[in-house]
This record gives C-alpha cells, sequence and structure tokens, in this order.
C-alpha cells in the first residue's frame, strides 16, 4: 500500500489522541476547584499543545501526509478549542461569547468551503499558517484566561485572537479561491 495513502501513522495518531483528549480536559476543567484537577488539565492541556506541534511535523518528516491527516488535524483543533470555550463561556459568557460567535461563522465559512471545494474537485484544503497561528494564539489566550493569568496578557491575547480569526479567514478563503481558478482553467 502506497504509504501516502495509509492513514494509520503516527502524525495521524497524534491528531486521533489530541482530539481524544478533550475528555480528561473537559472533566478536568469542570472540576478545577478540587486538589489536583488544575495540574491534571494542565497536564492534558501541555499534552494537546505538544500532539499538535508534532503531528504536522512527523507528517512531513516522514512523508506521509494523508487527505484523512489534512481533515483529522483541523477537527482535532477545534474538538479542543471547543471544549475550552465552553468553558470559559460558562465562566465569562460576555466576554467569551461573542468569541464563540466569531469562531462559528469562520468554522461554517471554511467548513463548506472546504465541503465545495472537496465535491466539486476532489482537492483537500490543507490549513494554512494563517489558521495555525490563529489556533496557537487562541489556545494560548484561553490558557491565559482558564488558569488566571496574567490579566493584561490575557485581554492582549484575546484582542489578538480575534485579529487573527478574522484574518486567517480572508487568508483561507482567497488562498483557496486560486486553487479554484487554477483547477477551472485545467
Amino acid at each position: 500500500m502506497n504509504e501516502k495513502n495509509n492513514i494509520l501513522n503516527l502524525a495521524n495518531f497524534l491528531s486521533i489522541t489530541r482530539m481524544l483528549s478533550a475528555i480528561p480536559l473537559i472533566y478536568f476543567l469542570s472540576n478545577i476547584n478540587y486538589e489536583n484537577y488544575v495540574l491534571y488539565s494542565q497536564i492534558v492541556v501541555f499534552y494537546i499543545f505538544l500532539s499538535d506541534v508534532f503531528d504536522g511535523y512527523f507528517a512531513r518528516k516522514t512523508n506521509v501526509v494523508t487527505g484523512f491527516g489534512k481533515i483529522i488535524d483541523p477537527v482535532a483543533d477545534k474538538v479542543c478549542l471547543w471544549s475550552a470555550i465552553i468553558f470559559l463561556i460558562i465562566k465569562d459568557p460576555a466576554l467569551f461569547l461573542p468569541l464563540f460567535i466569531l469562531l462559528s461563522i469562520r468554522d461554517f465559512i471554511i467548513t463548506a468551503y472546504s465541503i465545495f471545494i472537496l465535491l466539486k474537485f476532489g482537492y483537500v484544503s490543507q490549513a494554512n499558517s494563517s489558521g495555525k497561528f490563529f489556533i496557537f494564539i487562541t489556545l494560548t489566550m484561553m490558557i491565559f484566561f482558564i488558569y488566571d493569568f496574567n490579566l493584561y496578557i490575557s485581554y492582549f491575547l484575546y484582542i489578538l485572537s480575534i485579529l487573527t480569526l478574522v484574518y486567517s479567514t480572508f487568508e483561507y478563503v482567497k488562498k483557496n479561491k486560486e486553487k479554484i481558478k487554477f483547477y477551472e482553467s485545467v
């Protein structure tokens, strides 16, 4: 079997386990006031971070970038992101509900656009660097708010998250619009 078609690889394993780590994350965050649960949630968050960094690295390094991996990686990111944002909405709805709405709009646009490209051209769109930067900034911001780190940095990261959300959405659409023009001309 061609390695690029084999979905059983380390990179995809990391993405899948990252997605599944949302389950203990939700549990630990919902019990964060109990002894040791802050530490447990931090260990899960650290694993989520490391698996996100290394899954793409291993896929490229071992030349096993797959269509499945291109899909499961952002899905795993979203599952973890949504788990944390729901916790934060409960903690501070006035601050995090608007971010949740913007994130929902962004995800709808990207998902609809990706499905259109896949169905029409058979092309699996890949995450772009600004989208990865958005996820990194947003997860960092959420960590600051969840664990009540520096308030000024938390709000700075919140604003930066919104700005990168908007920018990465437009960049994603623009990049894939160029791909569509290429496929239509072929």
